[in-house]
């Protein structure tokens, strides 16, 4: 169970995604407004038990003379304060997070809604001259639209955002960054710009950095892999992928992927000649 999803719900996180005058997507707020509707996982009813036990006891301390009775209630709240703790050391979080409805459901409820943040989805990339700046290449138009529209706001003015399916063919530059989900089309695609004689800077996700109950992960039927993700991606990386788990770009409030982006395309470990992937610090938490 979670809070209603709501006008106001929805207005109140759209305010908060577009501050300091980030825009974002659809997608991206329907995400946010799921997060917001989340009411957090507790340990309530072991507290709950650990209380109870511990009231018990002391009512048989007061109760000490009769022999009978303090026994019985020791005893009861000894056991109900053992099964609290046993019970907070034991459990563990859930392995994904439960959205509150689907995205075609909050589409069909706020596609309609007006907000002068809110990028259209038929906006267009704004047009950019592709003999100059760093070409970044999204697996998604969705996400290429995102990026276009927050350039400015981030301060990427040399960077020129591109839908994979409008790439030109051959494609002119020696050299591009790569920004997608975490899922075997996303992860696929640095490979197969590589394969095309492309050098690849990798700044999507990495199932490694988002198979965490904190991130929003999407789970369907087992997926089959469009090729060889072994160069790019480790073996528990694979079968992440290949179980029908994946994560959005769109999980990331535009000040989080951009902020992602800037700190990626400042270059990262190589992973395979031609590739590099960028690791976000030690931790391995996302900027």
């Amino acid at each position: 169970m979670g809070l209603p999803i709501t006008p106001e719900l929805v207005t109140r996180v759209a305010d908060e995604l577009g501050e300091g005058g980030w825009r974002f997507s659809l997608r991206q707020l329907y995400y946010a407004v799921c997060a917001e509707a989340e009411i957090p996982q507790t340990h309530a009813a072991a507290n709950g038990e650990i209380g109870l036990g511990a009231v018990l006891v002391l009512v048989a301390l007061i109760l000490i003379r009769f022999r009978v009775v303090f026994a019985a209630l020791v005893g009861l709240g000894a056991v109900l304060i053992v099964a609290g703790v046993v019970q907070r050391l034991t459990s563990r979080p859930p392995a994904g997070r439960v959205l509150a409805l689907s995205y075609a459901e909050f589409q069909s409820r706020f596609d309609d809604i007006q907000l002068d943040s809110l990028i259209g989805l038929d906006a267009q990339p704004e047009r950019h001259s592709l003999r100059s700046g760093s070409v970044v290449v999204c697996d998604t138009t969705e996400n290429a639209r995102v990026l276009a529209a927050n350039l400015a706001t981030a301060g990427l003015h040399d960077v020129v955002p591109l839908d994979a399916a409008s790439l030109p063919t051959p494609i002119p530059w020696r050299a591009v960054a790569t920004f997608h989900d975490a899922s075997p089309r996303g992860c696929a695609l640095p490979l197969e710009l590589h394969d095309a004689g492309i050098d690849v800077v990798d700044c999507g996700l990495r199932p490694a950095w988002v198979d965490a109950p904190t991130n929003q992960v999407l789970e369907g039927a087992p997926a089959r892999m469009p090729r060889e993700l072994s160069p790019l991606l480790d073996d528990d990386e694979i079968s992440w992928l290949a179980s029908g788990r994946r994560v959005e770009l769109a999980t990331l409030p535009p000040a989080r992927q951009m902020a992602l982006l800037r700190a990626a395309l400042a270059g990262g470990p190589e992973r395979l000649p031609g590739v590099r992937a960028f690791e976000p610090d030690d931790s391995g938490r996302l900027p």
